[in-house]
């Protein structure tokens, strides 16, 4: 009967342990998903693409996010609708400018019959301080106008230049960042003001603050060994000047391990990293004096 059970709990542990592992999984792809749907921003705003037939449908899809710049890139996708679209559907059937707010491109022009290409825009970031990291935010404009020329119906004439309206949808997901956008209060048919909501993720936040928690335990324990050795007259060892000194670099490789993270003097570096560089190296410096300065037993 003994020998039956200990046959056994190696088994039942096996599954359990298994179970565990299955289960964190299946936790893992639960959050990564809610996470997913949490920090992307999705809507549509503007001219209401049920009732208005003669619009422009721009596609706006965030592409990169640089708080360090102070940059937001999104690229625009332009789609003529009704009597602005040309007869292939590919491209307008009048002369179209599109003014943004973009630093790179404020007005953008396509000309009647040309094919309507992608283009990237470059939106502010404003309201926020990368210093923060991980817990940075920012907000960020984007502000769209479009008119259509037709051109004079008799010699002498002058183009007549209206505005169209516009529909915009927005889609925003870059990794590490969480994003959230509405539609400005000055938003007409017309016109179309998003205002953008920029943070860092939850998985950035937790992992950069669990790196900053590890610096300081390693950092604690670099201490706690050189107060035993210096107190307990300890025999000592070179393989703790090796390992103190390592961490001096492998700090550097924790550090630069948080996700997205931005130059030194950023908020992680003043509450963990340049404390436990500087702590560590005191510890060499006095681990080195003793070794130095004690008498061999």
């Amino acid at each position: 009967m003994e020998s039956k059970a200990s046959q056994t709990k190696p088994l039942i542990a096996a599954v359990i342990g298994v179970i565990v592992v299955v289960a964190v999984i299946f936790l893992g792809l639960s959050v990564y998903h809610q996470e997913g749907e949490s920090r992307s921003a999705w809507l549509t705003v503007g001219a209401d693409q049920a009732s208005v037939a003669d619009r422009l449908d721009i596609n706006a899809a965030v592409q990169s996010i640089d708080p360090v710049k102070g940059e937001l890139v999104i690229r625009l996708a332009f789609t003529p609708k009704g009597s602005l679209a040309s007869a292939d559907g590919r491209s307008a059937a009048q002369d179209l400018s599109i003014e943004t707010n973009s630093s790179l491109k404020p007005e953008i022009k396509f000309k009647k019959g040309q094919p309507l290409s992608s283009v990237d825009v470059v939106v502010e970031l404003y309201n926020g301080l990368y210093t923060d990291y991980p817990f940075d935010q920012h907000q960020g404009d984007l502000q769209i106008y479009a008119t259509a020329t037709t051109p004079p119906a008799t010699e002498g004439d002058k183009p007549v230049e209206e505005t169209i309206p516009v529909s915009v949808e927005l889609f925003g997901f870059v990794h590490g960042f969480s994003m959230q956008g509405s539609a400005s209060s000055d938003t007409t048919p017309t016109y179309t003001e998003i205002s953008m909501e920029v943070s860092r993720s939850s998985s950035t936040i937790v992992w950069a603050v669990f790196v900053m928690i590890l610096l300081w335990l390693m950092t604690l324990a670099v201490v706690g060994v050189t107060f035993y050795v210096v107190t307990s007259q300890r025999k000592l060892e070179f393989g703790s000047f090796a390992w103190m000194g390592a961490m001096l670099f492998a700090f550097v490789s924790f550090r630069s391990a948080a996700p997205g993270v931005p130059p030194l003097g950023s908020l992680i570096d003043f509450v963990a990293f340049y404390w436990a560089e500087c702590i560590v190296a005191i510890c060499l410096v006095v681990m080195v004096t003793v070794y130095l300065t004690r008498q061999p037993k």
